[in-house]
């Protein structure tokens, strides 16, 4: 009986739960980010935070190079994930 009302929930609602553990460094980081971008949740932060680096990581492995260009106009590679190859 409760393993059918579990299924049923999750057909209502196909959201997932994470719970993460934090430094203190990173939690004062992660409130710097929503006060920056306004965002009102901390959750918000975080899917904003995958859409970029999914979006970054398909650029990287479609052979993209990310540049950015300085205010006094230099431009410099943007390496974020260091990715390899796969194989």
């Amino acid at each position: 009986m409760r393993r059918k009302l579990d299924q049923v929930r999750e057909q209502a609602d196909p959201k997932r739960r994470l719970n993460i553990v934090l430094p203190e460094q990173s939690w004062g980081r992660l409130e710097r980010i929503k006060d920056e971008i306004e965002a009102d949740t901390f959750t918000e932060v975080v899917k904003e935070s995958f859409r970029l680096m999914e979006y970054v990581l398909q650029l990287e492995r479609s052979g993209s190079r990310l540049l950015l260009r300085k205010p006094n106009g230099d431009v410099t590679e943007l390496e974020i994930f260091q990715l390899r190859p796969r194989g």
